[in-house]
């Protein structure tokens, strides 16, 4: 049997819920690079992810069993869902979480759902009672968010409006705030205007917890960091926000890009010539996403072989 703490130094330190998959070796590599499959079972109990791990292996996933632990902020809180196979036929760690085990399973199953008919039935509800909830989308591969995980090798000291990010006690990297009041946010909110990382070390979890630190320290000031009002985030603070605070970046162009990725490989026209969608994103200020396109008319390389348009100029070839 093997434990895997996933985002262990930030857990425990900041107090933040998690919860527990159970798995096979075998499944467990496969989520490390392809990410974790849609309708996931989760549990808040350690035991019971070990349940669920010999579930895994029974039903055919070879090596050994396998849980691991993600905070509950690594998740989009709409993609959860009530187990409602645990429901059908509870285990014996849920009814020993309510104390009934002591009683035949005919009779617990009865005690567990009355518990259940008094609740209002959500997945924060599944997890309490039922002590599992089903994931219903997919998650990015384990290895993907532990890099974006705080480091908790890397101390954050502040210096003006500028906060040094140091990893093992060499400077890796720094941040602004933007420390007077915008009409673009409320007059209790501030966001962090600029990020820079050493080239060399990103994606190792540095600028969130630059990010970590900024939010904790603007809150002990009776400010709130909120994400910049411009329209297009920087990766790092579309991650950070993303498994923070998903609904305060639903409006921002960064988001809604990427809810139009699919679009990606498709063939259109523009200005009468043949083109493919190469990508979407969004201008810096603009309230409209813009769509890359690469002319298939001419060879791949050729001077003006790329452009771009806005996405309602040809939406209706898109839809």
């Amino acid at each position: 049997m093997k434990l895997l703490q996933l985002f262990e130094g930030m857990n425990e330190a900041n107090g933040i819920q998690v919860l527990w998959h159970g798995t096979t070796e075998e499944w467990f590599s496969k989520m490390q690079t392809m990410g974790v499959p849609a309708k996931s079972f989760w549990t808040p109990d350690e035991d019971m992810a070990w349940y669920f791990a010999q579930m895994a292996q029974e039903a055919g996933g070879r090596g050994d069993t396998v849980i691991a632990k993600l905070p509950i902020a690594a998740f989009d809180p709409s993609g959860f869902a009530v187990d409602n196979a645990m429901l059908q036929e509870p285990v014996d760690g849920v009814a020993e979480y309510h104390g009934f085990d002591h009683l035949p399973s005919s009779e617990w199953d009865n005690e567990i759902y009355e518990l259940w008919s008094q609740t209002g039935q959500t997945w924060q509800d599944s997890l309490e009672v039922l002590r599992s909830v089903r994931y219903l989308k997919q998650l990015p591969p384990f290895q993907a968010m532990l890099n974006e995980a705080h480091n908790p090798d890397v101390s954050v000291k502040k210096k003006g409006p500028v906060y040094h990010a140091y990893l093992k006690g060499k400077w890796v990297g720094q941040a602004m705030v933007y420390d007077y009041e915008d009409e673009k946010v409320g007059e209790d909110e501030r966001y962090i205007w600029k990020v820079s990382v050493d080239p060399t070390m990103k994606r190792q979890g540095i600028a969130t917890a630059m990010y970590d630190v900024i939010a904790d320290d603007l809150e002990s000031q009776g400010l709130k960091l909120v994400p910049s009002p411009d329209q297009q985030l920087s990766p790092e603070a579309y991650q950070f926000w993303k498994s923070r605070d998903i609904e305060s970046i639903k409006g921002h162009g960064t988001y809604k890009a990427e809810e139009l990725q699919h679009f990606v490989g498709r063939e259109i026209e523009v200005r009468g010539r043949p083109v493919v969608v190469t990508r979407v994103g969004w201008a810096k200020v603009s309230d409209a996403p813009l769509i890359g396109v690469r002319f298939t008319d001419v060879p791949e390389g050729s001077v003006n072989s790329t452009s771009q348009v806005r996405f309602d100029d040809v939406k209706d070839q898109l839809s």
